[in-house]
């Protein structure tokens, strides 16, 4: 059996798309969310699943065009070597 990390968050993966910051800040400001991350890692979806990356180039670019209201993490595995 595998366990699936969209199955666990409850999320439709079909339906998950790239972020988009405008959108998101509209949330954020119905909720009153001043800043949030946006991550940049490789993940597995769940033990033995297939792979799920977000690379550092499809986040750097929201970070600097809303600076105020994104900040970035990046993930590093450690099982990838110098990859």
């Amino acid at each position: 059996t595998q366990l699936k990390l969209y199955d666990v968050l409850g999320i439709d993966k079909a339906s998950a798309k790239a972020l988009d910051p405008e959108a998101c800040i509209a949330d954020m400001d119905r909720n009153g969310v001043a800043m949030t991350g946006v991550i940049a890692n490789v993940v597995q979806n769940g033990v033995r699943g297939e792979l799920l990356a977000t690379h550092v180039d499809e986040v750097y670019p929201v970070l600097q065009k809303y600076p105020d209201r994104f900040f970035g993490w990046c993930g590093i595995n450690p099982l990838g070597g110098m990859e």
